[in-house]
């Protein structure tokens, strides 16, 4: 509107909006890994944007947890991680639904977000050996060597395959359903003016909403395995 924001009245708007939805799971990076001497860059305490989840130390820990700016971090539901473990030819097949960080436990963003949706209780969630368990729901595990753990040893990650269900890109069309957030915003813009919006908000009714970025010399892209034509994704 003409006015300048500095980044600090900025970053609380975010945080005030993020607060105001009905749920919210944002990224934390679990491929962080500290800083030497003093800890004067030591993550903020996230303990208290996660759940009180006991797997057990089966779980993988790949590194400290970095989580949002502190006025994000109150205003957020869940958090979840973004460790991506590639397999040895470069491929992103699967994914670990958890890790955690010493006695604390971070579900992935999208099992973040699948358990926010269902209402599941820390307690209806359980590892049962290459398996976990929400309620009367099973997600299979893969067991893969891995060197880099904290013991130091040799021990077994415990990912899930990922579901892929289309590559991203289906005879040059998007098979997931997706919104530019210029068009959101323009769409926001003529609801407060009294105008029918470009997308009516209905469309959102009931769904999990994810918000990410997708564009040319964004270093985030992993092949998968429908194929490095067709298949690589954000």
């Amino acid at each position: 509107g003409g006015t300048d924001w500095l980044p600090p009245h900025s970053d609380q708007a975010f945080a005030h909006a993020v607060a105001r939805a009905r749920a919210s799971v944002l990224l934390a990076d679990a491929r962080y890994q500290g800083t030497e001497g003093d800890q004067r860059n030591k993550p903020a305490d996230w303990s208290a944007r996660t759940l009180p989840f006991r797997l057990g130390q089966a779980i993988d820990q790949p590194g400290i947890v970095l989580p949002p700016y502190p006025a994000l971090l109150k205003s957020v539901t869940l958090l979840g991680h973004n460790y991506l473990p590639l397999d040895p030819d470069g491929t992103a097949r699967r994914m670990p639904p958890f890790i955690r960080e010493g006695s604390r436990f971070l579900p992935s963003l999208g099992v973040g977000a699948a358990i926010v949706a269902g209402g599941f209780q820390p307690d209806e969630i359980t590892l049962r050996g290459h398996a976990l368990q929400f309620r009367d729901r099973v997600m299979p595990l893969v067991a893969t060597p891995d060197a880099a753990n904290d013991a130091g040893g040799l021990s077994d990650q415990l990912t899930t395959l990922i579901n892929y269900q289309a590559p991203s890109l289906v005879g040059g069309e998007r098979p997931y359903t997706s919104f530019e957030v210029r068009h959101l915003l323009a769409s926001e813009e003529q609801l407060q003016n009294g105008q029918k919006p470009l997308v009516d908000p209905g469309l959102f009714k009931d769904k999990i909403v994810f918000v990410g970025l997708n564009a040319s010399g964004i270093v985030d892209v992993f092949t998968t395995p429908l194929g490095a034509n067709s298949g690589n994704m954000p």
